[in-house]
């Protein structure tokens, strides 16, 4: 374990894992000032802002970065979350905004285990068999916010009430970010224009 702003902070490999929800319970005893309950929650939630970070960021060291900034972000500020069951979207608000602020734009290569791209995949939103290299080449592709909003749909689990909470954004606003993502990533695949159709993503 790590520590941010003397709260322990878990550090672990990128784990894909299905969205589940923080016991508010739980999160009302860390605002109450139960440090142990606090440690819970960072242990659940690490790998999930780790790996929503080194998908936007591309970044092993940047993505643990953002990490520790948004555990301490979440830490300070606990005191205002008034829907406890919605820690973990609260908490990725925080993630996005350090990554933003880290981020550095770049060429960077596809890391050879790219999970985005292999949860990308699994959902399999184009109705089609893609490889994995394909998604994780064309998702390299993608600016920042189709970056984030991609990783937090279909790495993170979150659904698209989460993700608004995320992105700071409408519910009706989320949903079409994700569609116009996923539409980029289609034409990427496809190695066509931005202009151009592509793969379509298929309704939900």
């Amino acid at each position: 374990m790590g520590v941010a702003g003397n709260r322990p902070v878990a550090r672990g490999a990128l784990v894909r894992v299905q969205p589940e929800g923080m016991d508010p319970q739980l999160v009302k005893r860390a605002q109450d000032g139960d440090e142990r309950a606090f440690e819970a929650l960072v242990v659940a939630v690490h790998p999930k802002l780790f790996g929503v970070g080194f998908a936007i960021t591309r970044d092993a060291e940047l993505a643990e970065d953002a990490a520790q900034h948004a555990l301490l972000d979440s830490w300070r500020f606990l005191s205002r979350l008034r829907d406890r069951a919605g820690f973990l979207p609260w908490c990725m608000g925080f993630l996005v905004e350090a990554a933003r602020s880290v981020y550095r734009d770049g060429t960077a290569d596809a890391p050879a285990e790219d999970e985005a791209a292999g949860a990308v995949q699994d959902h399999d939103p184009f109705g089609t068999t893609l490889d994995v290299d394909q998604i994780s080449r064309a998702f390299h592709q993608l600016s920042f916010d189709e970056r984030a909003v991609l990783a937090l749909r279909y790495l993170a689990g979150c659904d698209p009430e989460q993700t608004a909470v995320a992105l700071h954004l409408k519910r009706t606003q989320a949903e079409e970010r994700t569609v116009e993502a996923l539409a980029t990533l289609g034409r990427a695949v496809d190695g066509e224009p931005a202009s151009t159709t592509g793969l379509v993503p298929q309704a939900e």
